[in-house]
């Protein structure tokens, strides 16, 4: 990285990031379900998106400035 990002641009990515990760677990639960995988899995898939809906969550509070 040639400059600092700044906490927004952070932000911004960190965003980006949730965002892909929530779709790749839509993604993997449909082919859980296509495949006929596991019971075990679903609930994998079902924990990884409470996680990730509640990172979102924070993330969308925005960048915290220190002190």
């Amino acid at each position: 990285m040639d400059s600092i990002a700044t906490a927004h641009e952070l932000d911004d990515r960190l965003n980006g990031a949730l965002g892909d990760l929530y779709a790749y677990a839509l993604v993997l639960d449909a082919q859980r379900r296509r495949l006929g995988g596991p019971p075990e899995l679903t609930e994998e898939v079902d924990a990884l998106r409470t996680t990730i809906a509640a990172l979102r969550s924070h993330a969308e509070r925005g960048p915290r400035v220190a002190r």
